[in-house]
């Protein structure tokens, strides 16, 4: 039972009947504690939020922040086979980077198949840049979510393990200000 003295935090809720199935299935959440009083903004319309993966949180005893809560996690079990959009399924190993069950490692129940967006980027201009696959110039923004913020706004970012396999290392980049000075001279 979460009191009224809990520490702020995400606590993760799954199932635990037949874990891997269910979870692989998307059978998980966390409920996040902020701190008391806090009221919970909708980062794109500035209206009461109830629920999602990004807020903007007002403390009342300190700053208001960001906040972004990230649920890595598998997507079925070892027997589960992916379709692609057009329902063919999606070959155990990708023929572009090797990555084994593309499509399978999902954020917040989202997966953007690095096969998918080598094979378009060859289809359109005849050639497969790597480099490019994630970037928005090139495909537009992905499903995959994007955590937004404005340079110095004051980020929490909340991690969640949601599978029973795969761990993976979250990379964050910072700007620092000293990129910006040469764009603000232009």
């Amino acid at each position: 039972m979460i009191g009224e003295k809990e520490q702020e935090g995400v606590h993760y809720l799954h199932s635990h009947g037949t874990g891997r199935l269910q979870t692989g299935h998307g059978l998980f959440g966390a409920l996040v504690v902020e701190p008391a009083g806090s009221t919970y903004i909708e980062p794109q319309s500035g209206g009461k939020l109830s629920s999602g993966w990004s807020a903007i949180i007002r403390d009342p005893h300190g700053s208001a922040f960001r906040e972004f809560t990230i649920f890595y996690h598998e997507i079925g079990d070892e027997q589960f086979r992916h379709r692609n959009k057009a329902e063919f399924l999606l070959p155990l190993i990708d023929p572009n980077t090797g990555a084994y069950k593309p499509g399978a490692r999902a954020l917040n129940y989202r997966s953007e198949s690095l096969m998918n967006l080598l094979d378009l980027q060859s289809n359109r201009f005849r050639f497969k840049d790597p480099s490019q696959a994630y970037s928005s110039y090139t495909f537009g923004d992905h499903s995959t979510p994007i955590a937004r913020s404005y340079l110095g706004d004051l980020v929490k970012t909340r991690l969640v393990h949601g599978g029973l396999e795969v761990f993976h290392v979250h990379h964050t980049f910072v700007a620092l200000p000293d990129v910006f000075t040469d764009l603000e001279t232009c």
